[in-house]
């Protein structure tokens, strides 16, 4: 009988991706005067947890693709290469993604280039991966990355706060749109990498034997961390902090992880019944990146995205039917893209004589 398979990681990133074509389709087109009441505000609240859905994924995967599987990543150069190569292609796609290009159609230049300076997703997991990449080159244990992992995520959320008090200007901007939201970044390192160090850390506690893990343990192990991440919101939200934006507070922040961490309890807890996802849902779990750029272009892209050309002037039947279809339309796009990548030639590896 082959072996079951931990399938609620994928399902975590199958649930973050589509909310996320749907959020910023209704966020791109929905009337201005439908966007209030309690549906719409607490829509918004769930919306935003997608991000850190996202970035708790990755870590999660890191733990799975990497700490599960030391000895054997460490020992194959064409892993870290391709781990390396990973983190620095989502740095450079979040900056092409904001190419001042809009200056060629009348938007300011000077407004154009500070987009392009800010901290995006990609830029906050790609840093995230690259340092872990070199964490776990540096280690002699997988215990060693996931203890150092769970310190930086615990200092990423403490420390945002001092983060929110630095305004980026002057010829240091563009490093410090990597710690404060100030400049315009909407995930600077501080909080948001320490949602991705923590689904390391997550990781490790959770899933103890890698896909291995019998698929009980993770649920009760989750559960428990919401529960933790939830007491420290509590305790976290005893402190003074005027002054400091919502995103940057400790509290706000780790209520977030709690309430993402139960969400992914309660997928585990599915995935015990699924010993396998369907071949499509696996490759689309895995095409996080394609689906996001495909769905921001049609959206965001230049004078013909539609934000520009339709605007916030759907009605609601409208904008969910146009949500559907994007949904539809990405999921095709990134079905497309892997098999263009299968069909896609390969070099082969060189091997050293004997």
């Amino acid at each position: 009988m082959p072996r079951r398979r931990i399938t609620f990681v994928d399902l975590l990133r199958l649930v973050a991706s589509f909310q996320m074509v749907v959020g910023h389709t209704l966020d791109g087109l929905l009337r201005d005067d439908l966007r209030g009441g309690p549906a719409f505000d607490a829509w918004t609240s769930v919306r935003g947890l997608t991000s850190v859905a996202f970035m708790v994924a990755a870590g999660l995967s890191f733990h799975l693709s990497t700490l599960a599987r030391f000895e054997a990543h460490r020992g194959s150069r064409a892993a870290v290469r391709r781990r390396l190569r990973r983190g620095v292609t989502l740095v450079a796609v979040g900056y092409a993604m904001h190419l001042p290009i809009g200056a060629l159609f009348g938007r300011d230049l000077g407004d154009a280039l500070r987009e392009f300076a800010i901290a995006d997703v990609l830029q906050c997991i790609g840093l995230c991966i690259l340092a872990l990449e070199g964490l776990t080159l540096l280690a002699r244990r997988p215990s060693q990355v996931a203890l150092a992992a769970g310190g930086i995520a615990i200092a990423a959320i403490a420390l945002a706060p001092l983060g929110d008090a630095i305004v980026p200007a002057g010829p240091w901007r563009f490093a410090l749109n990597y710690l404060s939201h100030r400049g315009g970044s909407l995930f600077p390192l501080l909080p948001w990498a320490g949602f991705v160090f923590g689904g390391v850390a997550v990781g490790y506690f959770a899933l103890p034997d890698g896909a291995r893990t019998a698929p009980e343990v993770p649920v009760r192990r989750v559960a428990a961390l919401a529960l933790v991440a939830l007491g420290l919101a509590t305790m976290a939200s005893a402190l003074d902090l005027d002054g400091v934006s919502m995103n940057a507070r400790p509290a706000f922040n780790l209520g977030k992880l709690a309430a993402v961490l139960t969400v992914v309890a309660a997928l585990a807890l599915i995935g015990q019944r699924i010993h396998r996802l369907p071949r499509r849902a696996s490759i689309l779990a895995g095409e996080a990146l394609s689906l996001y750029v495909s769905h921001l272009m049609v959206l965001y892209a230049g004078v013909v995205g539609l934000t520009h050309s339709v605007g916030h002037s759907l009605s609601l039947p409208a904008a969910l039917l146009a949500a559907g279809t994007m949904v539809v339309a990405t999921a095709g796009a990134g079905l497309a893209w892997h098999r263009l990548k299968d069909a896609t030639p390969r070099a082969a590896p060189v091997r050293r004589p004997a």
